[in-house]
């Protein structure tokens, strides 16, 4: 079954329009609004214009179109379609946009469809025979009231929407005699040379065939808005709603209720709107209306293709001089005949007295009653002259009321466009010397920075100079001593530099708050005062309303209670009517007075946006400038930090040889800032050569390799040389760094890990289950700093057990296990098939099978005895 996309009504009536003669379309030329230039502009703004404020916020003339084009189509009653499917609202919701544009809008010419006039070949002869007559700097505007329906894609996914002309049909069969979506974009868009042209269809169909790569444009009211979619091409389309939804009737003024809205939306505008406003607007009005009485319906629209936008533009002034020179003409003639009145006075007054004379010398009763009579009749005419005297005279009143609020409401509005036009000059001077406030800034900061760069280049040059000087990689030139102190006033020239940026930060933000503030509270003052003037307005209102109240009729005493009541009733009905209108006549004004407010609102925020910008990049320019200089000096520390620096030792102890490990236990010690500290380390020296070093103890010497540690006064030993002068023998040792401390336990870099208390050195195993003989064959295996691993007893293992101590109950830095528990094997076997292990959960021993593997873990230890 066809989709019957417009609701039916209970009782359809169908009005048709005949065709007079061999005409197929009513065609309405309307004469262009006149323009308010000069006469020495009117030759540079031929065709359709519009002001809008451009960048700097002065007014532009922005050139639109050179005409627009209307073609209005309604349908109530179908050819071949049954009564039941006719409508009876269509037609008056077309004849309804008819009027809109033809009183408030610029339009040159109205082409109109009704009913019988709307077939299929008139609508296409119209939308592609009339049409492709137009120029490219055109505007057509098409608008659709009646039958649409939808039916899918047989050959794929997707839908077509059609429209339905008077001769069109509803049956699959027949969708040939309508009017396709597809012919619409394919057929009549590109055929029309208009360079914008806008759809409105009030009925509901799917199909669109809307762009979907359209972008997502944002409507905009300025100067550069309007030029940018004046050079572009569009053809847009906005329809009443969807696949399988119906339109509402009982819309606003009897129409339907898109129709309706989108009459109002026309009507409420002073000088143009584009069709994404009305989109939008419409769109969302017509959803709401729907949805509070239960009903779906959902408009839609886009671009069918192209970014341009279609521009409605209002004759809202020439409408309100016409009125002016209409008022003016009935004042004229209400005056006219308030004096033709006096002459007519001045007559009966004349006659009145020729009355008195004859009655004087009247001679018998006949004369006596035709006197009578005269009179009579005398009297009735001045009653009723008097009584047209006072109705002229009331009329008059009005007519100079209504003159005079028209004439208020145009000096009005020039006053606004004056005030708006001097708050425009000042905006547009406060933009200016912003501007040449901040190239002044700008080329100071650029002279400064100047100087600063040289300042910058100077220090980077004695920097080189004193890196050339530190080139060796073991100085002997800058001692330790001198190395610290260079570190202190480097730190120092770091310290005044961040304090110097800082400063000029703050005093830089300062400045600019206050530069802006200024500003703001000029923004603020502007808006009180219009605000004023808005509270005077409503207060005027409110005055004027109050007076059609404040005297209500009384109840005299030849009418009934109900009879008063009824007087009262059309009393307080014309009272309403008479407030209703004031304050519609007051309604330019107050819309003029909001918009400028809001610009100045809009104008508030953006300046409160460019501060918080300039703010940024302020901040931003500041700190990477400082960021740059603090970055030499941060260079200048680590390399005085990573210089190596020589110092001779003071004292050197040949302790124990291990002949099983060739190696000597030998301690140094050093003077560091009167500080002596002793080195403690293994030394691998060949039995023959330990033997000769030994007994030339007395005359070997040795030297240590330092560096300095950051922002302290402490050093860190990196390799000792111990030299045999007597046979011209060196032996070197690198000092292993050390890098954690906890409780009485410290640890190395390569992993090793000594407590102090015991002078045992330990080292843990992978983090792996690992049996007894793997544990034993990883401790055989380890040669670390000269060897002599061996596996822990238990009691070595208990040592390391503190109950409460971190996860384990052990120091966190022999603690590489993921595991919850730990276990570990201690070189304790009984038998050739079990070993014991010491559990740290609780501080226990067990023996074990040597190839259980789970949770258990392998540690090395050493002690000095051990070699």
């Amino acid at each position: 079954m066809p989709i019957k996309q417009r609701a039916k009504p209970k009782t359809p009536r169908i009005h048709d329009k005949s065709i007079q003669g061999t005409r197929k379309f009513v065609s309405k030329d309307i004469t262009p609004a006149p323009q308010t230039l000069p006469p020495s502009q009117l030759s540079k703004t031929r065709g359709i214009s519009v002001v809008a404020k451009d960048h700097s916020g002065s007014l532009s003339r922005v050139r639109l179109y050179n005409k627009m084009i209307a073609v209005v189509i309604g349908i109530d009653a179908y050819k071949d379609l049954p009564p039941r499917d006719h409508l009876s609202y269509a037609v008056k919701d077309a004849k309804g946009v008819e009027s809109v544009l033809h009183k408030n809008y610029q339009f040159d010419r109205i082409i109109t469809l009704y009913n019988r006039e709307a077939t299929r070949d008139n609508i296409m002869e119209v939308l592609q025979g009339e049409l492709a007559t137009t120029g490219s700097q055109d505007a057509v505007f098409v608008y659709f009231a009646g039958h649409g329906i939808t039916r899918p894609i047989q050959t794929g996914e997707g839908e077509l929407g059609y429209l339905i002309p008077y001769d069109g049909s509803l049956e699959r069969a027949g969708m040939h005699r309508n009017i396709s979506m597809q012919q619409i974009k394919a057929d009549v868009c590109p055929l029309a040379p208009a360079k914008h042209v806008f759809f409105v269809m009030d009925a509901c169909f799917g199909g669109l065939l809307l762009d979907q790569r359209a972008v997502d444009v944002k409507p905009g009211r300025d100067e550069a808005y309007l030029r940018e979619i004046t050079e572009e091409h569009v053809r847009q389309v906005l329809t009443a709603g969807q696949a399988d939804e119906t339109v509402l009737d009982g819309g606003s003024r009897g129409h339907s209720v898109f129709t309706g809205r989108f009459i109002e939306a026309l009507e409420e505008v002073k000088d143009y709107v584009t069709a994404r406003q009305l989109i939008a607007r419409v769109s969302k009005e017509v959803y709401g209306d729907a949805a509070t009485r239960g009903h779906k319906q959902r408009p839609r629209g886009g671009e069918i293709y192209g970014t341009g936008d279609f521009v409605f533009v209002s004759n809202y002034e020439q409408r309100l001089q016409d009125r002016l020179m209409a008022s003016q003409v009935e004042v004229k003639r209400a005056r006219e005949r308030k004096e033709e009145l006096s002459h007519t006075y001045a007559r009966l007054i004349e006659d009145e007295r020729t009355l008195k004379k004859r009655i004087q010398g009247q001679k018998d009763a006949a004369q006596d009653r035709q006197v009578k009579r005269e009179k009579a009749i005398l009297e009735a005419k001045k009653r009723a002259y008097e009584l047209e005297k006072a109705s002229v005279e009331d009329e008059l009143r009005k007519k100079e009321a209504s003159q005079a609020a028209l004439e208020k409401r145009l000096q009005e509005q020039a006053k606004i466009q004056g005030t708006m036009k001097d708050l425009e000059q000042d905006l547009a001077k406060s933009y200016r010397e912003i501007e040449d406030k901040k190239r002044l800034e700008l080329a100071a900061i650029q002279r400064d920075k100047a100087v600063e760069l040289l300042r910058v280049k100077r220090l980077m040059e004695d920097i080189q100079k004193k890196r050339e000087s530190l080139k060796a990689t073991k100085l002997e030139t800058l001692s330790i001593g001198d190395a610290m102190q260079e570190y202190k006033n480097v730190e120092q020239q770091l310290a005044a530099v961040s304090s110097k940026y800082d400063k000029r930060l703050a005093g830089g933000l300062k400045d600019l708050e206050k530069r802006y503030d200024n500003q703001r509270q000029r923004y603020l003052a502007e808006i009180e005062k219009l605000d004023k003037v808005l509270l005077e307005y409503e207060e005027q209102i409110n005055g004027i309303t109050r007076k059609y109240y404040n005297n209500p009729p009384k109840k005299d005493m030849f009418e009934t209670q109900d009879q008063f009541q009824q007087r009262l009733a059309v009393y307080k009905k014309q009272a309403d009517g008479q407030a209703v209108a004031t304050r519609k006549n007051f309604e330019s004004g107050l819309n003029s007075i909001k918009a400028q407010r809001e610009k100045l609102s809009v104008a508030k925020s953006d300046l409160t946006n460019q501060y918080e910008m300039e703010k940024g990049g302020f901040q931003n320019r500041i700190l990477a400038e400082k960021e740059t200089e603090m970055e030499i000096y941060r260079q200048q520390l680590d390399g005085i930090v990573n210089q190596a620096y020589i110092l001779p030792i003071d004292e050197i102890e040949l302790g124990k040889y291990l002949p099983e490990h060739q190696v000597f236990q030998i301690t140094a010690f050093i003077q560091v800032n009167r500080q002596k500290k002793g080195v403690s380390f293994r030394l691998g020296i060949p039995g023959k050569e330990a033997r000769m070093l030994w007994n030339n103890r007395e005359f070997i010497r040795g030297e240590a390799v330092l560096k300095l540690k950051p922002a302290s006064d402490e050093v860190t030993v990196i390799s000792i040389d111990i030299i045999d002068d007597v046979h011209s023998k060196k032996y070197s040792h690198d000092v292993v760094m050390e890098v954690g401390r906890d409780d009485c336990f410290i640890a190395y870099a390569n992993g090793l890990v000594k407590d102090t208390n015991t002078g045992l050195e330990w080292k843990t195993g992978p983090d792996q289950n690992t049996n007894w003989d793997e544990a034993r064959s990883w401790v055989q295996s380890l040669n670390l700093d000269g060897g002599g691993w061996r596996m822990p007893t238990t009691d070595e293992l208990q040592g390391l057990y503190k109950k409460g101590m971190r996860s384990h109950n052990l120091t966190s830095l022999l603690l590489n296990t993921t595991y919850k528990y730990l276990y570990v094997w201690s070189g304790e076997t009984k038998g050739s098939s079990d070993a014991r292990l010491f559990a740290f959960r609780r501080g226990l021993r067990h023996w074990l099978s040597r190839d259980d593997s789970f949770n258990l873990r392998a540690f090395a230890v050493r002690s000095r005895s051990d070699g």
